[in-house]
């Protein structure tokens, strides 16, 4: 799948092929590849108790 996408995006970049449609398929497959990991991941979260502290975060300072 991944080449006929690349060949589809190459015909439609170079003007060959009108179709705006180039990454329908892929993202069709994809879509379908991931549904039931997210349907499980929603059906399994949940969200942190109110009263829990909030973890502090930090943060990476680059000197340039």
């Amino acid at each position: 799948m991944q080449q006929r996408t690349l060949k589809a995006a190459q015909k439609y970049v170079a003007g060959k092929d009108k179709n705006s449609s180039v990454f329908d398929e892929a993202q069709s497959s994809a879509f379908n590849e991931m549904l039931p990991y997210w349907l499980t991941f929603c059906r399994n979260y949940t969200p942190p108790p109110a009263n829990r502290p909030i973890p502090r975060t930090y943060t990476l300072q680059i000197s340039v």
